[in-house]
């Protein structure tokens, strides 16, 4: 299948590394995980380090529920993304 680029993404691509919590979401099935995907392979290139987790993953929620932020910071670990 034949990958769509969307305008979103040159905006996602921006705001990256501005410090700031980006929160995609949308219907299932739309592309968001395509779309971050793509945005981390570009990432990982470039020698970034990334975290891909999912909302659909019960085990992803598990971890991230309730966690405080030092918590967050642990499972990041020196990822930047």
């Amino acid at each position: 299948m034949e990958y769509i680029t969307r305008d979103l993404e040159s905006v996602l691509t921006k705001r990256l590394f501005a410090d700031k919590v980006i929160v995609l979401f949308g219907p299932r099935q739309t592309g968001k995980m395509t779309l971050l995907g793509r945005l981390l392979d570009d990432q990982k290139q470039k020698g970034v380090k990334s975290i891909r987790m999912t909302g659909d993953n019960p085990d992803h929620r598990a971890l991230v529920q309730d966690a405080s932020p030092e918590r967050l910071r642990t499972i990041m670990g020196n990822s930047r993304i």
